[in-house]
């Protein structure tokens, strides 16, 4: 009796177990077969446009473009990213026991494309090209040999206060600015920056960040980051739903609809479960975001405090614009001088926002008062700030003096004055006419970019 007992113990536990594992497993199976037939960098014929998640690149070889049989130089061990700027500024590149920080714009970003001589390959399309998952493949090579790699900097550790060491920073620039990638532009520029405030942030920090909404209810969590061939970052893929990560969803938000507070391990959306919902992406592949129709609709779920929203749309030219900081803008225009306010408080985040779709990039700020309240601001564009040797920091004590208006729905206070840190910076007039020059922002811009 007491066998027949633990026999049908034996059964019900195999079931419950079965239940668990065939889901799973099938999940897996799927997994695999989307990754062999459309976990690809994806390239758009216009513009030779490629995407690719972080932790695909993590783990990857770097090759040499240069040396016989593109020897291997080391392994991607973690990708550094430029909160204030939404991009791959290093690659920490391991070789010999040894860490390398490697501007991104070093890089030949080749997006694991091989040619293959097996004509009798059905699988090889008619260009003779086929296509490989990014784990198995080089994605990133560099101008030089293995010797000349070992001669770069070295850092004896990757913590984001080391990486902050300017005298580190200029060196590494330095040193790759004799090594041009085979693929950027004419419009490259190497060198130092000592304007440029870089607020840097591991991705192996960033992905697993509890994500929030507005409310400070969880979401789910960033699983993970797609990044174009340029560095930047464009969509963080979102997990939720699902019990212990048993039938989770994926979801792609906007990277500029997220604020990262990655010191904290959170992000933060203005959005609901419904509006993840809308924009779901099939496991584990990147196919979805390289139909222009879906990658639209996606950008259009999601609202950025005081922002639009402005992220990678396949077949689409991305070239950075100053037109919306003109003094006579749409943007601009929302600057009421009727209604000027000033705040003090605590910084909380240091965030980008576009006000048009292309802009360039200008700097948000999300003020905590001393009443308590949380208040957006927008401080201009970003590199007016830096060429003023203006920083801002979370933590720090700020006063904010500008006018309190509406832009894109959004309650903001779009600053004339700002002092933190002892520091002033004057934006606007008292009329609210901006006090930066456009052609001057125009070669600030084009000193920072890097492609």
């Amino acid at each position: 009796m007491y066998k027949k007992k633990e026999i049908k113990i034996w059964i019900v536990a195999l079931l419950f177990i079965s239940l668990i594992a065939v889901p799973i497993y099938a999940a897996d199976c799927q997994s695999k077969t989307m990754s062999g037939q459309e976990q690809m960098s994806t390239k758009t014929s216009s513009n030779q446009s490629m995407i690719f998640k972080s932790k695909d690149l993590i783990g990857s070889d770097v090759k040499s473009l240069v040396s016989e049989k593109h020897q291997t130089i080391g392994k991607v061990k973690n990708l550094i990213i430029d909160e204030n700027q939404n991009k791959v500024q290093y690659v920490i590149v391991s070789s010999g026991f040894k860490d390398h920080p490697v501007p991104w714009s070093a890089f030949d970003v080749s997006g694991g494309q091989v040619t293959s001589t097996d004509a009798n390959d059905a699988n090889v399309p008619s260009t003779k090209t086929k296509w490989y998952s990014l784990r198995k493949n080089t994605v990133l090579s560099l101008n030089m040999t293995k010797d000349q790699f070992k001669q770069s900097p070295i850092v004896k550790s990757t913590s984001i206060k080391y990486l902050n060491d300017q005298a580190l920073q200029q060196r590494i620039d330095s040193f790759y600015s004799q090594y041009p990638s085979g693929t950027q532009t004419s419009s490259t520029r190497y060198g130092f920056n000592e304007n440029a405030s870089l607020n840097l942030a591991k991705a192996s920090t960033i992905n697993g960040c509890k994500l929030e909404n507005t409310s400070g209810s969880r979401l789910g969590r960033v699983k993970d980051m797609v990044i174009d061939r340029n560095g930047q970052i464009n969509y963080s893929l979102v997990g939720f739903g699902g019990f212990l990560r048993i039938g989770e969803k994926t979801a792609a938000v906007p990277w500029t609809a997220v604020s990262l507070q990655s010191q904290r391990s959170i992000a933060k959306v203005d959005a609901t479960k419904q509006t993840l919902q809308s924009s779901i992406v099939k496991r584990n592949s990147l196919a979805q975001l390289s139909q222009p129709q879906f990658a639209s609709q996606i950008n259009q779920n999601y609202t950025q405090p005081g922002g639009t929203v402005s992220a990678f749309v396949p077949g689409e030219e991305r070239q950075t614009s100053m037109s919306a900081w003109q003094a006579n803008s749409e943007y601009n225009k929302n600057f009421d001088p009727t209604r000027m306010t000033t705040i003090e408080g605590t910084i909380k985040s240091v965030d980008t926002f576009y006000p048009e779709s292309n802009a360039a990039p200008g700097t948000l700020l999300i003020v905590e008062t001393k009443e308590g309240q949380s208040v957006t601001v927008q401080a201009g564009p970003s590199t007016f700030a830096m060429h003023k040797k203006i920083q801002f920091k979370p933590g720090s004590d700020i006063k904010v003096t500008g006018s309190q208006t509406t832009v894109n729905e959004n309650e903001v206070v779009m600053a004339s004055q700002i002092r933190t840190e002892g520091k002033s910076l004057k934006l606007r007039d008292s009329h609210g006419k901006p006090l930066w020059s456009v052609k001057q922002q125009m070669q600030q811009e084009m000193k920072n970019t890097k492609y």
